[in-house]
């Protein structure tokens, strides 16, 4: 569970301060970032409520870290959506270049 370090780590926690959320040993908090054990449903349900992402993130099932209820608050055009599937059907150099391309555009419309 990659994606859990990262996270705990980003958001400046410890291990020790998030084995005290989940109501678990520190060392098991260790085992779940080298996927050695998986969590509890309860304790996944902990951990990503405190960390505010989701459970899927945690797992690494998915890159995107907001929880769903944020993402569907943020209510997508149609445009952004095809958008966002356009992306997604890309390789990965071909999402390196839309992203520059992205990058590129905001800065134009920045000197304007």
């Amino acid at each position: 569970m990659e994606n859990m370090r990262k996270l705990r780590k980003s958001k400046r926690v410890t291990q020790f301060q998030l084995s005290l959320v989940a109501e678990v040993a520190q060392e098991t908090i260790s085992g779940y970032e080298r996927g050695k054990i998986m969590p509890s449903v309860e304790t996944l349900g902990k951990i990503a409520a405190y960390l505010e992402t989701s459970t899927d993130y945690l797992l690494d099932r998915t890159d995107v870290a907001l929880p769903i209820d944020t993402l569907v608050q943020q209510r997508y055009s149609d445009e952004e959506m095809e958008m966002i599937q356009i992306y997604r059907d890309l390789t990965p150099e071909m999402q390196d270049r839309m992203r520059g391309y992205l990058a590129a555009l905001r800065d134009i419309k920045g000197t304007k």
